[in-house]
């Protein structure tokens, strides 16, 4: 079901409760390869997600020298479709698509293209305080995140990276640099305390979300829908 384009999807709530965000996302993940790889469809659809049973052929192709060709596939593609408010919890759809497609769970970030990346949609769900600052507290955010970790840090682009635990019982968190960003909502002193410095920030990353998903030919909807508002 599309995204609906109408305010009900972005509901006020004035409920008591502590301060939370509801993230969806939505991602695409290469993997560089020696051989090339034919696919029936690799897009992954809402109602149908496919990963290994749309069966991917394996072909040795050669050049006229022999060689095989270098290239790359599309291993995973998911876009959310459905409206804001209707949406697992990030964690919640994570957990899901690795259950269904536990090849997610080998792949390692050296491995994936420069070109991997992810997306995750904020939308506020409880806002406190309810007072003059509510219409402030409105705000969502898109944001974009590359997957790839270089090897040897030759690359300009900002990769993920990991801080380790001081504690022996916590595990290692990694970090994901924002490249991109599209919002709705985003106004007043409360995002932008810097005044216009903040405001050139945002539209920097803005375009750079735009420029990316032009680059690489994805239409996403929640991308669009943002570009909407």
């Amino acid at each position: 079901q599309p995204i609906q384009d109408s305010d009900s999807d972005f509901r006020d709530s004035s409920s008591d409760g502590s301060s939370d965000c509801e993230p969806e996302r939505g991602s695409n993940v290469l993997r560089e390869t020696r051989n090339h790889y034919m696919a029936s469809e690799m897009s992954l659809r809402m109602d149908r997600l496919s990963m290994g049973d749309q069966q991917i052929l394996q072909e040795d192709l050669s050049s006229d020298e022999g060689e095989l060709v270098n290239s790359s596939c599309l291993i995973f593609e998911y876009f959310e479709r459905d409206p804001p408010y209707s949406r697992e919890p990030l964690a919640d759809k994570i957990a899901d698509l690795a259950f269904q497609f536990p090849e997610l769970k080998t792949l390692k970030s050296c491995d994936l293209l420069s070109s991997s990346w992810i997306s995750v949609a904020w939308y506020p769900i409880y806002r406190i305080p309810t007072g003059p600052t509510l219409k402030d507290l409105d705000a969502c955010f898109l944001t974009y995140h590359y997957l790839h970790t270089p090897i040897g840090g030759g690359e300009s682009a900002q990769a993920p990276f990991i801080t380790c635990p001081n504690d022996m019982d916590d595990v290692p968190k990694m970090s994901l640099p924002v490249f991109g960003l599209a919002s709705y909502k985003y106004k007043g002193s409360l995002w932008t305390p810097n005044g216009t410095t903040d405001c050139h920030l945002a539209n920097s990353l803005f375009q750079a979300a735009d420029n990316w998903l032009r680059l690489l030919h994805v239409n996403q909807p929640d991308f669009t829908f943002f570009c909407r508002r």
